[in-house]
């Protein structure tokens, strides 16, 4: 009889242990589920890089290639609205600004492969070429006179996946 009723008061000990095990799983799938949601639906990482990769120029027709790529490191997808090459120069006034170059290098060639604007979806890579004419008369007058010497860059409009949009100049 007393072991039978040593059996009894060490059965809820047993309850009890095993409880508190089906407790924790059950609030551990809660809280896994709580941050699967908020990673899912509620947190945004917006992560937008650009690498100008490539950069050509053909001294006898003046045509200039430049190849960029955009990696969307992001949870979110988001837009290149332009991109286009630049020079770093003077246009009549005295601070140095970018000046794009919009001459196009042959009819045939699009000024950029693909056409913009162009979609990057979360986690993905697009390569943007650009090809236009720099003429280097136009090279030599942007001339900036601190360093002797022109800067060339590119000019991105992009936009997020909540509407704001970004200028970079590089």
């Amino acid at each position: 009889m007393a072991e039978e009723r040593h059996e009894r008061d060490n059965l809820p000990a047993k309850w009890r242990v095993r409880m508190d095990l089906t407790t924790f799983v059950a609030v551990s799938a809660l809280a896994l589920s709580a941050s699967s949601f908020y990673r899912s639906y509620l947190y945004t990482k917006q992560q937008l890089d650009v690498t100008v990769t490539e950069v050509s120029y053909v001294t006898n027709h003046g045509g200039l290639y430049m190849t960029v790529a955009f990696s969307n490191g992001g949870n979110r997808d988001a837009a290149v609205l332009r991109v286009e090459p630049a020079v770093w120069g003077h246009r009549g006034k005295l601070p140095a600004e970018w000046i794009p170059v919009t001459g196009r290098v042959h009819a045939d060639i699009p000024p950029t492969a693909p056409k913009m604007p162009a979609v990057i979806r979360a986690g993905g890579i697009e390569v943007v070429t650009l090809s236009a004419m720099l003429n280097p008369v136009d090279a030599e007058a942007a001339l900036v006179s601190s360093e002797g010497a022109a800067f060339l860059g590119i000019r991105v409009a992009t936009m997020n996946s909540e509407g704001n949009l970004f200028l970079l100049h590089h």
